[in-house]
Formats: structure tokens, sequence, C-alpha cells
């Protein structure tokens, strides 16, 4: 499923295996395992658009509190 700001607003994106909290997310993936972030500082195509890096995981796990929409994601085995 495909996780960005309309249904996901706020929740944090964490790669477990480096315990390190990912910034910069414009999407989240978790069906085809990648997480999209925007460049800093930030830079435009030719057509005004943001330049963004994926960044590839064996596994995203959405985590639900008792909200409708994630607060959590947590990724695992990045991939090169």
């Amino acid at each position: 499923m495909l996780y960005t700001a309309e249904n996901a607003r706020g929740a944090r994106v964490c790669d477990v295996d480096s315990m390190q909290e990912i910034r910069k997310v414009l999407e989240v993936n978790t069906s085809q395992g990648w997480v999209k972030i925007h460049r800093h500082p930030l830079e435009m195509d030719s057509r005004g658009r943001f330049i963004s890096d994926k960044i590839r995981f064996r596994s995203i796990y959405a985590i639900q509190g008792k909200e409708r929409a994630p607060c959590l994601f947590h990724c695992y085995g990045r991939e090169p």
C-alpha cells in the first residue's frame, strides 16, 4: 500500500536495523518495499517537481495505534 501525507501524516519511519529515523519522507510503499525521500537541500527538476530518491528495504511494516492511519513504519533489510 502507498502511504503519503494524505493517509499517514505525522508517521515516523524507522530503519530498525540501524536504529535510525528516516527523515524527509514523501511516500512509503509497503508492498513494493521502498521509502521515497526528498533531497536536502531541495532540488527541483525542469518541470518544477522535487527531485527524490528511493531507499529500498526487504520489508516495511505499517504500525497502527488506536488511530486509523499508521503512526509508525518499521523498515527491515536495507538494500543497496
